[in-house]
């Protein structure tokens, strides 16, 4: 070979260090835009939004990245993109047989190794606070304790208004109309115009404005209702 037709070493050397890094991410896969097609629990179904030399990719099922004590309302239509693994990862997802543990040197099947990653949108609704933390699902929040344990202890927040539960019975309500405690439906403030409770005489000792009940006089438990606003 003449040498003016030789190639520096100094110049193959680059040259197959790159080619042999594409190599290696064919053969461990890419990061892929996609979006949701159907949804169970956890797991997505997604739609890749890419082609490859104008073919489209097969749907793909996978699970969404995240921990289990978070779970995102996930919807049809939701965008992202699929993450890849270097390994098989059906141990973590359920979604495979986990008799075995995943061998780094062999790389898994084509878009086998897969995690659904959500990403921002700018058409997202605009949050009210940009520097708080927003919490909102299509149909609520649900605050709780672990699922299953008893006594039951959670917060729901929906378009019925907001729940905050403590056991069976231990309840409070809120919504458009007013309060209610107890598992009894929530009422408006109560004002001077409500009606009267049952009453029924009997004997005994007058009642009068000074008159006590643990300490307390009639007036004073108006006035303390009404500074808590159970009164108006």
């Amino acid at each position: 070979m003449w040498d003016e037709k030789k190639t520096p070493i100094s110049r193959t050397l680059p040259r197959m260090a790159q080619q042999a890094a594409f190599a290696e991410l064919e053969r461990r896969g890419y990061a892929l835009p996609c979006h949701v097609s159907a949804v169970s629990g956890q797991i997505v179904t997604v739609v890749f939004d890419c082609t490859v030399n104008g073919a489209t990719l097969q749907p793909v099922t996978m699970a969404i990245q995240g921990a289990e004590y978070i779970r995102m309302p996930t919807q049809v239509g939701d965008k992202g993109y699929a993450a890849p693994s270097s390994v098989d990862i059906s141990i973590e997802t359920g979604l495979g047989p986990a008799n075995s543990l995943p061998d780094l040197s062999t790389p898994p099947a084509n878009l086998s190794a897969l995690v659904f990653v959500p990403v921002g949108n700018k058409n997202w609704t605009p949050s009210p606070n940009p520097n708080a933390t927003v919490i909102y699902g299509p149909q609520g929040v649900i605050l709780q304790d672990k699922s299953g344990s008893a006594p039951d202890f959670s917060v729901i927040v929906n378009a019925d208004g907001v729940l905050i539960q403590s056991g069976a019975n231990a309840k409070i309500a809120l919504n458009s109309t007013g309060l209610g405690a107890f598992g009894a439906a929530p009422i408006a403030q109560p004002t001077t115009a409500i009606g009267p409770a049952a009453f029924v005489a009997g004997s005994g000792t007058n009642v009068t404005s000074t008159s006590t009940f643990d300490d307390y006089t009639i007036p004073q438990v108006v006035k303390a209702l009404r500074n808590l606003g159970w009164l108006a």
